[in-house]
C-alpha cells in the first residue's frame, strides 16, 4: 500500500524531523538523502534554526508533487527510526530521545491508520463485488427456471 500525502502526515513529519535531528550537519545530511536539492540546502543560513529553515522549506515542498513525494519519503524513513544516535551525548539526551520516540510513534500511528483505512476500503470493495456477483448468479438462476 502506498501512503498518501496529507496535511497531518506533513505536520507529523515536520515535527519528527525537528525532534530526531539535533545537529545541523545530520539534519542537512538527512534532507539531502531525501532528495532536497543542494541549492535549497545552501540557502540554510548558519544563524537560522532548523525550525526556521523547515518553516521556509515545507510550504514550498507542499506546493509541488515532487515536494510532496519527498515529504512522503521522509515520513516513511523517519517512521523506521528506532535509535537516535544524533541525540546522544547531551545533558538532556533522555528527554530528547523520549520526545523523538513520541514523534516517530505519532508518525507511525498516522501511517498505520492510512493502511487500515486502505485495507477497510479494499475489503468493502471486495464484499460489494461478491454481493454483485451473487446477485448476478441469482438472476441467472431465476432466468433459467423461467
Amino acid at each position: 500500500m502506498q501512503i498518501q500525502y496529507t496535511l497531518q502526515l506533513a505536520e507529523l513529519t515536520f515535527d519528527a524531523i525537528l525532534k530526531v535531528f539535533n545537529r545541523k550537519k545530520t539534519f542537512l545530511r538527512f534532507l539531502r538523502s531525501m532528495g532536497v536539492k543542494e541549492n535549497v540546502l545552501l540557502g540554510f543560513d548558519p544563524n537560522e534554526t532548523k525550525r526556521e529553515f523547515l518553516e521556509r522549506l515545507f510550504p514550498k515542498m507542499q506546493d509541488t508533487d515532487n515536494g510532496k513525494k519527498a515529504i512522503l519519503k521522509m515520513a516513511i524513513e523517519l517512521a523506521e527510526f528506532k535509535d537516535f544516535p544524533d541525540l546522544k551525548g547531551f545533558e538532556d539526551s533522555k528527554q530528547k530521545i523520549d520526545s523523538a520516540n513520541e514523534a516517530v510513534s505519532k508518525l507511525n500511528q498516522c501511517i498505520s491508520e492510512q493502511h487500515k483505512k486502505d485495507t477497510d476500503e479494499k475489503e468493502k470493495a471486495r464484499l460489494i463485488e461478491n454481493a454483485r456477483q451473487r446477485a448476478e448468479e441469482i438472476k441467472k438462476a431465476r432466468t433459467n427456471l423461467d
